[in-house]
């Protein structure tokens, strides 16, 4: 069954049960590309957008109340998704979203034209285009729509996901924060980390990921509505642009306003492209962390086999109980479509001729889909991977560091220093011989002793005569643990070594000593402290800066003294509890350098 419907070409036959009109059925029959419909987060965008409309229209007289009520009440269908189906159309249409425009006024009409007793569809008493589009062009209205949709779906959606995943891996992180692992850089293996440390690193990412999305916000929140047809505002009245953008920020809680220059909001889509660059910063985060988990699960016998992934399901068809890290290449796949989806739309943006960009629905297409695979993802890959993770304790129950043999040519006269020195780096005297007035030393020693300062402290002790030389020797089993260094009670992981358990006190105080001298003082008391686990080794303390409260106090009112004392040792107490260290580079710099204490 269909009905007669008109536009400005004539008529045309629509099904019977559908509210939409002529211009919605043309692009039906005119746009049969693909199967990408038009994402019904833009739809939904439109409809809000008219409904803001109409109640704006009506408060300034434009829109009789009986017609703006009818309109409301169809909107809001819509926006609770009662009307679905009714928006058919392809993303593959007109580069400015009319004929999708055109979809909502007419489906907005016909509800409303069959709420007010008449039939389905019609343009009586509600009008698409003389109501539901009054002061607007699809040209203003599809790129705020865009906006919307945009915004909407980062904070209702992917924000909250990468909290999800982000706050995973750091319970993982805080979890494991004493189990030492090798390190690796250039996939070879490397000085120790602990796998706290090493799943630290993905929170850290994924902040600055989201840190980058929020940045783009303020510009997405901009809309071109009242803009109409090229910029000018033509045929809305003054003052509906900023009217609109106030009635849509309080109808979707979210701080719109009026984009300030509506010709560049209409012609170009700069602040959708830095949105999708800063997906990109999320994707490419997102595949480091994938990769980096399918290596660490590789094996369980030919690879590292560091890390147990979940089994979620049967990995083979051929090998029974092969689990494979599905999740991982699940979230490596979207990474790659998000960072194609930003090429996309930076090429698409990039195509905006003179006033209007005619790649409008490419670019919200591939924007949605970017967010929605990104949210998706994050969610699935915290629930189905990182909430079951662990690190294989067989894997990972010692830590190997490796040892060299070390060749020290000194005169006799320094030996006793040269030895001594040796002694203190943990090594193990191999051999040594006398040629003539100088002796040759033969040690072993690990090789994170030497890296350092070992070679600065032998000139000194030798003054300058003993030569060195070593070679790699071996791996050993080292018993090693982590130092955590608090600074007023917060961990600072950037100072934080591993050392040798039974250097890790000398160590920790050598270590609190030197910040000391380096962290400014500030106005209330710092507690530096070296701690293993939970037992505090070593504690310096840097004086609190003391201002004279006293100055301006004549006379000998002994009570009014006491008092500001009192007030002032309150005020050092809480600055103690909410204050910020300011740490200088020169107490990153001593932490590499504390052999030398």
């Amino acid at each position: 069954m269909t009905r007669i419907e008109t536009d400005s070409l004539g008529q045309v036959e629509v099904p019977e049960q559908a509210y939409w009109g002529a211009q919605t059925q043309r692009s039906l029959s005119n746009f049969a590309i693909g199967t990408e419909r038009m994402p019904i987060e833009v739809l939904h965008a439109l409809a809000l957008i008219k409904k803001a409309a109409a109640r704006v229209n009506n408060r300034i007289g434009d829109l009789p109340p009986d017609v703006a009520r009818l309109i409301e009440q169809a909107a809001d269908e819509i926006l609770h998704a009662q009307h679905d189906d009714q928006f058919p159309l392809v993303v593959w249409q007109t580069g400015s979203g009319t004929q999708s425009n055109m979809n909502v006024n007419e489906v907005i009409a016909g509800r409303a034209n069959e709420l007010a007793g008449g039939k389905r569809g019609g343009k009586s008493p509600v009008h698409p285009n003389d109501h539901v589009n009054r002061a607007q062009s699809s040209n203003d209205c599809f790129p705020t729509a865009m906006h919307i949709a945009a915004a909407k779906a980062v904070h209702g959606e992917l924000l909250p996901a990468l909290a999800e995943l982000s706050g995973g891996l750091a319970e993982l992180a805080a979890r494991h924060n004493k189990l030492i692992k090798t390190g690796r850089t250039h996939m070879m293996d490397a000085t120790p980390i602990t796998f706290g440390q090493e799943m630290s690193a993905f929170v850290a990412q994924l902040d600055i990921a989201e840190r980058t999305i929020r940045q783009c916000l303020p510009a997405v929140y901009e809309l071109a509505q009242g803009g109409t047809a090229v910029g000018t505002g033509l045929n809305s009245p003054h003052g509906f642009a900023e009217a609109i953008a106030a009635e849509l920020a309080a109808l979707s809680g979210l701080p719109f306003v009026s984009a300030p220059n509506k010709f560049a909001a209409l012609a170009g889509h700069e602040p959708l492209v830095a949105l999708s660059g800063a997906l990109k910063t999320l994707a490419v985060a997102l595949m480091k962390l994938a990769n980096d988990l399918r290596l660490l699960g590789s094996g369980p016998r030919g690879g590292f086999a560091e890390v147990r992934l979940p089994a979620n399901e049967p990995g083979s068809s051929i090998m029974p109980g092969k689990v494979n890290p599905t999740q991982c290449e699940a979230l490596s796949m979207l990474a790659c479509q998000v960072m194609g989806n930003d090429m996309t739309i930076s090429f698409a943006a990039s195509q905006g001729h003179l006033q209007l960009n005619v790649f409008k629905p490419v670019i919200i297409h591939n924007l949605l889909q970017s967010i929605r695979l990104l949210s998706d993802g994050c969610r699935n890959f915290n629930t189905h991977c990182i909430a079951g993770l662990e690190p294989d304790p067989v894997k990972i129950d010692h830590i190997e560091e490796p040892w060299i043999k070390a060749t020290v040519l000194v005169p006799d006269a320094y030996l006793g220093p040269v030895l001594a020195l040796c002694e203190e780096r943990r090594g193990v005297q191999q051999d040594l011989t006398y040629a003539g007035s100088r002796a040759m030393v033969v040690y072993r020693l690990p090789l994170n002793e030497v890296v350092f300062d070992f070679y600065d402290r032998l000139k000194s002790v030798s003054r300058g005569y003993a030569s060195f030389d070593y070679q790699f020797d071996s791996y050993a089993t080292g018993d090693l643990v982590l130092m955590n260094i608090l600074i007023n009670g917060e961990p600072v992981d950037a100072l934080s070594v591993i050392v040798h358990r039974g250097e890790a006190e000398r160590r920790g105080r050598a270590l609190c000593e030197r910040l000391k001298d380096l962290i400014p003082r500030q106005l209330f008391q710092v507690a530096i402290q070296a701690a293993l686990g939970g037992r505090v080794v070593a504690r310096e303390t840097v004086k609190a800066l003391r201002k004279d409260v006293l100055a301006k106090c004549y006379g000998g009112d002994v009570t009014r003294k006491r008092k500001l004392l009192e007030k002032q040792k309150e005020g050092k107490k809480r600055m103690r509890q909410f204050g910020q260290v300011d740490i200088p580079q020169s107490a990153f710099i001593a932490v590499l350098r504390m052999g030398d204490a």
